[in-house]
C-alpha cells in the first residue's frame, strides 16, 4: 500500500535541512554549531552543548534587546529573508531559540546573532579572512590574544561562516555567540527584619548575637579607602544619595546598551545591582539611609544582566579596567531550578577565558578578585559544581545562613563553597540596603513591611545579598594588604571562617588541618579575622598546575551499585601543596543526576563533587569540571582517586574521559648560616600563617637532620632557637622547609 504524498512545504522544509545541514554541519566532536535534518540548531551555550529549535514567530532586536513577535515564517530561509530585509532598513534583529521539545519559557530563550568567537594560533591569521565568503568583519578581543570576534551578515549565514572558518589552517576554535538572561541570585519576600543586623546582631528580632560580619571593630582602622569595586549586575543608580559620593565614572560601563552609562532602567525592574552595591559600599558617616561594609570604596557599575548577554560581553566585564577595578561582585549566574529539573550552566569559552586572564594580569599581576553568589537552588537539590560560573577556580563561590546561623533553604551544597555570609528569606529578617530612590525600586507605596524612606529596602537577600557582604570584606583586606594575591585572599577567607554549629557531623578537617562544611564552606565571613591574618600574610608564590587524566574509556558505570568505579591517578609532585583540586568529567548517561562523583586524595580525605539527585535528561556531563576547595593544603605527591557511582537503578550510562587537575603552589625553602662560636643562634622565616614550618641543619649541606617543627602563628613568622649552634664542626648549615 502506497503511503500518503509529502506536502510541496514538507518537501521544501526537508531539502532546506538537508541543504543548511551540508552548509554547517561540522565534526561531531567538536562542533560549535550545526543545524540539524530536522532544522534543529546546536551550539554551545555557556559551557554545554544543546541543541535548540529557532522560534520562526519570533525576533530579538539586537538594540534594545526587545523581543517581538512577527508573522509565522515557514522556515529558515524565509525567516533569514525577513532578518535580512530588516537590517537594510537599519533594524538589525537576532534569532529567538528554545530548548528542542520543551515548552517556550521565557528562562529559557537563547538569542543568536551574526557574531562568531574565532581562537587563532597567530594573530596573522585574521588579516586572511576578511576576505572570506560571508565575513563582514572581525575585530580583536581587548585583553585576550589570539581570539577575535567574526560578523557574518546575519544568524544562518554566521553558522555556514563557522565552517568555512573552522577549515581555515591556523584556526583553533570557532563558535557563534549566545546571549542568554543570566539569572540574577535575589529571592524576593517581604518579611519584617532589624536594622542592618548583618553588620552588628545583638540578639535584635529573636537573632543570636555575633552572627553578623565582625566588622564594626574593624572600621577603626580600614574603610576600603583607595580600594575599587565593580558592581557587575543589572545597573547601578550612581545619583542615590548615599552612593553618589562613591561613584567612578571612568571606569563603569555598560555592555547591554554599549555605552558609559551604567545608569538602570527602572520601569524594567533594573533595582537588583542598586541593593548589591549600597551592601558593599553606601557612605558611612554622611548621616543618611545605611552604611556598606567598605564604605570608603570606589564604586564601578558594570551593567551587565539587565538584558540578555554574549559570551563576549561577560568576557569584556570581567576584564574591565582590570588594572584599576581589584574586586568584581556578581550576584548572579546560572539559572537556578529550572523547569525540567537541575542542569549544568557555565560561563562560556571567552568569558572562561577573560577569568582566567583576569586573575593572571589584574592589579598588575597580582590578580582581579572575582566573588559570585553561590546560587539559591538548595531546595530543588542544587550543586554549587552545576554553576561553571561559582565553581570557576578563579572566583569566590559564597553562600548564606540567616540571623540565628542557621541554614537557609534555599543555600547550596557543594565542596567548592568557600564561605557563607549571613543574610535571610521570606520567614527571617533580610538585609538592608538602598534601594531605587522614591518609588521605582523594591519599595514603593503600599509595599507590605516595608521602610517608611522609600529610598532604601528592608526585603533584600539571597546569596545576592551574601556576595556583596563578602566583596566588602575582601576590599577591607586589601586596604589592610594591598599585596595579597587572588589566591592570598581565598585562603586567608577559608582559615578566617566562624565555624558555626561546630558539634555538626557536616564538619570535617583535612590533613592539612582546615576544616571544611558542604553547606557552609570555611564558615561565615569574619572582617576583623580575616583583615588580621591579611595584614601579616606571606604570598602563596605563582600557582603551579598539574594533571593526570585518561580518555577513550567508555567504561560501564554499574547500575544502582553505590560503590561504583574508581580510577586512581598518581601524581608525583612531593612538594606541591594543593590549593584548588578538580575533576573533568565526560558520560554519556540518559539521565546525569543519576550519577554520584567523589575525589579522595592520598590521605583519603573526600569530596563529594555531585550528589545523586533529579535532574533533566536535556545534558549530560560533556567535559565538564567540578571543583572542590576541600583538599586547600595537602600534599599533591601520591594516589588520588575518582569514584562514579550510578546510585539509581533503571537507567544505565559509561563514563568516557576524567582528568584531575591540582592547583596550588610549591612552598620555599630558606637557608641560614652559624659561624658564630656558642651563641644561641634564632632561626626565623615569614611565611603564611597556619602552614608547618620544618627546621633542619647541617654540617656540610648534604646530610640534613630535623630539628623540630612549628605551625606558623597569626604573626606570620616562624622561629626556632638552636641553644648550642657549633659543636665540633666549624659551621652548622640550617634549612626550614615550609609545608
Amino acid at each position: 500500500m502506497r503511503s500518503n504524498p509529502l506536502s510541496w512545504r514538507e518537501i521544501v522544509n526537508r531539502l532546506l535541512a538537508v541543504a543548511l545541514l551540508c552548509l554547517a554541519r561540522l565534526g561531531a566532536d567538536a562542533a560549535p554549531a550545526i543545524i540539524t535534518e530536522n532544522g534543529l540548531v546546536e551550539v554551545k551555550d555557556h559551557g554545554q552543548i544543546r541543541r535548540f529549535e529557532v522560534a520562526l514567530d519570533e525576533v530579538r532586536m539586537a538594540h534594545g534587546g526587545v523581543v517581538e513577535r512577527v508573522a509565522h515564517h515557514r522556515n529558515l530561509v524565509d525567516l533569514g529573508a525577513y532578518l535580512a530585509r530588516e537590517a537594510k532598513a537599519g533594524r538589525e534583529a537576532q534569532w529567538v531559540l528554545y530548548p528542542a521539545g520543551e515548552e517556550r519559557l521565557v528562562s529559557a530563550r537563547r538569542y543568536l546573532g551574526r557574531k562568531l568567537v574565532v581562537r587563532l594560533n597567530d594573530m596573522r591569521v585574521a588579516n586572511s579572512l576578511a576576505a572570506m565568503d560571508g565575513m563582514e568583519g572581525w575585530k580583536p578581543v581587548a585583553s585576550l590574544s589570539g581570539w577575535i570576534v567574526a560578523s557574518a551578515r546575519g544568524p544562518g549565514e554566521a553558522l555556514a561562516l563557522a565552517d568555512r572558518l573552522k577549515r581555515v589552517p591556523g584556526v583553533l576554535e570557532v563558535e557563534p555567540l549566545v546571549a542568554r538572561q543570566a539569572s540574577k541570585k535575589l529571592i524576593p519576600s517581604d518579611p519584617l527584619f532589624g536594622q542592618q543586623w548583618h553588620l552588628k546582631n545583638g540578639g535584635q528580632n529573636g537573632g543570636t548575637k555575633g552572627i553578623d560580619l565582625h566588622v564594626t571593630g574593624v572600621w577603626d582602622q580600614f574603610h576600603a579607602t583607595g580600594v575599587q569595586v565593580g558592581v557587575v549586575d543589572d545597573g547601578l543608580q550612581y545619583t542615590h544619595p548615599d552612593l553618589a559620593a562613591g561613584y567612578e565614572p571612568a571606569t563603569s560601563y555598560d555592555f547591554n546598551d554599549d555605552d558609559a552609562d551604567p545608569y538602570p532602567n527602572a520601569g524594567a525592574g533594573d533595582n537588583h545591582g542598586t541593593s548589591v552595591t549600597g551592601i558593599i559600599g553606601a557612605r558611612g558617616n554622611n548621616g543618611r539611609g545605611v552604611v556598606g561594609v567598605a564604605f570608603d570604596c570606589r564604586l564601578s557599575g558594570l551593567r551587565l544582566v539587565a538584558l540578555p548577554s554574549t559570551d563576549e560581553e561577560e568576557a569584556a566585564a570581567f576584564l574591565h579596567s582590570n588594572s584599576v577595578i581589584q574586586i568584581k561582585n556578581n550576584s548572579w549566574g546560572a539559572d537556578d531550578c529550572p523547569t525540567g529539573g537541575t542542569t549544568l550552566e557555565g560561563p562560556g569559552t571567552l568569558a572562561k577565558a577573560a577569568l582566567a586572564e583576569g586573575v593572571k594580569s589584574g592589579r598588575g599581576g597580582l590578580g582581579e578578585i572575582y566573588v559570585f553568589a553561590a546560587g539559591n537552588g538548595g531546595d530543588c537539590n542544587e550543586d554549587v559544581n552545576y554553576d561553571g560560573y561559582a565553581n570557576s577556580v578563579e572566583v569566590i563561590a559564597t553562600s548564606v545562613v540567616d540571623y540565628r546561623g542557621n541554614y537557609l533553604s534555599y543555600g547550596e551544597h557543594s565542596a567548592c563553597i568557600q564561605v557563607v555570609a549571613p543574610t535571610g528569606d521570606f520567614s527571617t529578617p533580610e538585609t538592608v540596603t538602598t534601594d531605587l530612590v522614591g518609588e521605582d525600586g523594591w519599595n514603593y507605596t503600599g509595599a507590605p513591611g516595608e521602610l517608611s524612606d522609600r529610598d532604601y529596602t528592608k526585603t533584600f537577600d539571597g546569596t545576592s545579598a551574601a556576595a556583596p557582604m563578602v566583596t566588602g570584606v575582601v576590599a577591607l583586606m586589601l586596604q589592610a594588604n594591598p599585596r595579597l594575591g587572588w589566591r592570598d585572599v581565598q585562603e586567608v577567607l577559608l582559615r578566617t571562617g566562624v565555624k558555626l554549629k561546630p558539634t555538626d557531623a557536616g564538619w570535617t578537617t583535612n590533613s592539612a588541618g582546615i576544616p571544611h562544611h558542604y553547606r557552609l564552606g570555611a564558615g561565615m565571613v569574619d572582617a576583623g579575622a580575616a583583615v588580621t591574618l591579611a595584614t601579616n600574610w606571606a604570598s602563596l608564590g605563582p600557582q603551579v598546575v598539574v594533571s593526570n587524566g585518561i580518555s577513550g574509556l567508555a567504561q560501564a558505570i554499574p547500575d544502582g551499585l553505590v560503590t561504583g568505579i574508581t580510577r586512581d591517578f598518581v601524581f608525583d609532585a612531593p612538594n606541591l601543596r594543593v590549593e584548588h583540586a578538580t575533576v573533568t568529567l565526560t558520560t554519556t548517561h540518559s539521565m546525569w543526576g543519576d550519577l554520584e562523583v567523589t575525589l579522595i586524595s592520598p590521605s583519603g580525605y573526600t569530596s563529594t563533587l555531585a550528589s545523586s539527585h533529579g535532574a533533566s535528561s536535556r545534558v549530560d556531563y560533556k567535559n565538564w569540571t567540578l571543583n572542590s576547595v576541600r583538599h586547600w593544603g595537602e600534599p599533591a605527591g601520591g594516589t588520588w582517586k575518582v569514584r562514579i557511582a550510578d546510585t539509581q537503578v533503571g537507567r544505565t550510562g559509561v563514563l568516557n574521559a576524567v582528568t584531575i587537575t591540582l592547583y596550588g603552589s610549591t612552598p620555599t625553602t630558606t637557608l641560614a648560616l652559624d659561624n658564630s662560636g656558642s651563641q644561641p643562634l634564632l632561626v626565623a622565616r615569614t611565611a603564611a600563617a597556619g602552614w608547618t614550618a620544618q627546621f633542619e641543619v647541617s654540617p656540610d649541606l648534604n646530610q640534613w637532620l630535623p630539628l623540630g617543627q612549628q605551625t606558623i602563628p597569626g604573626s606570620g613568622v616562624a622561629q626556632f632557637v638552636d641553644a648550642n649552634p657549633v659543636g665540633t664542626e666549624t659551621a652548622r648549615f640550617y634549612r626550614v622547609r615550609i609545608q
